[in-house]
């Protein structure tokens, strides 16, 4: 019988598909993770510890909380107006962004509390019924009261803004 001579050699195997960039895209990830915190770091301290880029304007630093201070009890004053018996009722709170100012808004809130009944006194029915009346006497308030603060501290705008929690006109 002849022998067949079967070849049961096989042919050597073909290499494996190689991943589809498993490796590199990780890799790739990893540098681009490196990169943006290091990035973030340098940015954190240019702008965040760096006094020389506050200094030069290059970022503005967060503003702190305000702190607000209710001149209570409410003010009721007789109004300007010669023709006919008018008053205001109104309650007024005051915002700083310094808590020192609190401090000194209660040191001398009785001159604060002169200030604002002749500011209030002076005025007219007609005038805070128009538009903007109200919020002109609210900047007139805020102007006369830091004129008053300035007089005791060094503070030059100490409050930064007036409210009326409550205002009656009758």
């Amino acid at each position: 019988m002849a022998d067949n001579d079967t070849n049961t050699e096989t042919a050597p195997a073909a290499p494996a598909p190689a991943k589809s960039g498993g490796k590199g895209k990780f890799l790739l990830l990893l540098v681009l993770l490196l990169a943006a915190a290091a990035g973030g770091g340098a940015g954190y301290k240019f702008f965040v510890l760096d006094p020389a880029a506050l200094a030069s304007g290059a970022v503005e630093p967060p503003k702190p909380d305000p702190v607000y201070v209710e001149l209570r009890p409410a003010f009721v004053v007789n109004l300007a107006d010669i023709e006919v018996l008018r008053f205001v009722q109104a309650e007024i709170d005051l915002m700083s962004r310094d808590p020192d100012v609190a401090l000194l808004i209660e040191q001398h809130m009785p001159a604060i509390r002169h200030q604002l009944v002749l500011t209030l006194s002076m005025q007219n029915f007609a005038d805070l019924l128009a538009p903007g009346g109200k919020d002109a006497l609210l900047e007139a308030i805020r102007a006369r009261i830091n004129t008053l603060l300035a007089e005791f501290s060094e503070q030059e705008e100490a409050i930064e803004e007036v409210y009326f929690s409550a205002f009656v006109m009758q």
